[in-house]
C-alpha cells in the first residue's frame, strides 16, 4: 500500500489565508468554513485513490468521505509560539508498543473558553501521514471528546508556526486522525501525557467508524 499525504501548501493556505481582527465578520467565518470543507473534499479524493490511501483495500469499498465535526471558526484560535532553546529528541510511545523518538521544537499556548493550555509540539520524522513534508511541525494531542466520537489514541494537528516564534493560527478544524485510525498495523504517535487535554475539543475529524 502506498502512502502519501497532502502537500505541506495546502496546510499553509488554510493555516494563513485568513487574517486576525478584533471583531470576526460574518464574511470571514464564511470564507474560513469554505476553506476548510474545500481542504475536506481534497482529503476525501486523496482517500478514494488506491495510490494515496492509507485504509485498506475492502475499506475502500465502502468509502463515502470521512466523518468531521461541523466547521466552527471558534476553534481556529491565536496561539503563542514558543521555540525550544536547545531542541532535543524526545521518545514517545506508539500505540503498537514500541517507541520514536522525535524532536520536541517547541511549544504553543492559547487560550479556549478563558482557560490558559500548553502543546508540545514536534517535527516529523520519518512519518507516513507527513511524507510530503519531512520537517512538518505538528502537535500530537488528546482530548476530552472521548472514544465514541474521536480517535482512542489522540489526533494529529500540523502546524506552520512563525520562525522566530510569536503569534500563529491554530486551527483545530484541522485536526486529523493518524493513520493508525484507519489501519491499526500503522503505528500512531501517542500523546505526551503535557497533550492530554482534560477538555473536550469537538472538532476537526471525528473517529473513523469503517474498521
Amino acid at each position: 500500500m502506498k502512502i502519501k499525504q497532502l502537500t505541506i501548501t495546502l496546510f499553509s493556505l488554510l493555516l494563513l489565508a485568513l487574517a486576525t481582527s478584533a471583531q470576526v465578520s460574518q464574511d470571514t467565518i464564511d470564507a474560513h468554513k469554505a476553506a476548510v470543507e474545500q481542504f475536506r473534499a481534497a482529503k476525501d479524493a486523496l482517500f478514494s485513490d488506491p495510490a494515496t490511501t492509507p485504509i485498506t483495500a475492502s475499506q475502500q469499498q465502502q468509502f463515502d468521505g470521512l466523518i468531521y465535526f461541523p466547521v466552527d471558526y471558534a476553534y481556529r484560535l491565536n496561539a503563542t509560539y514558543i521555540p525550544e532553546s536547545n531542541p532535543r529528541r524526545e521518545r514517545l510511545n506508539l500505540s503498537n508498543g514500541g517507541t520514536q523518538r522525535l524532536i520536541k521544537s517547541g511549544k504553543a499556548v492559547f487560550t479556549l473558553n478563558g482557560i490558559e493550555y500548553t502543546l508540545w509540539v514536534y517535527q516529523n520524522d520519518n512519518l507516513p501521514e507527513f511524507t510530503a513534508n519531512p520537517s512538518q511541525l505538528f502537535i500530537p494531542f488528546k482530548d476530552a471528546t472521548g472514544a465514541e466520537q474521536t480517535e482512542r489514541n489522540g489526533r494529529y494537528l500540523a502546524i506552520v508556526p512563525p520562525q522566530q516564534g510569536g503569534l500563529f493560527t491554530l486551527d483545530f478544524n484541522l485536526a486529523a486522525n493518524p493513520y493508525g485510525g484507519y489501519d491499526s498495523s500503522i503505528p500512531s504517535v501517542l500523546p505526551p501525557p503535557e497533550n492530554v487535554l482534560l477538555a473536550p475539543l469537538p472538532t476537526g475529524e471525528r473517529k473513523y467508524d469503517d474498521r
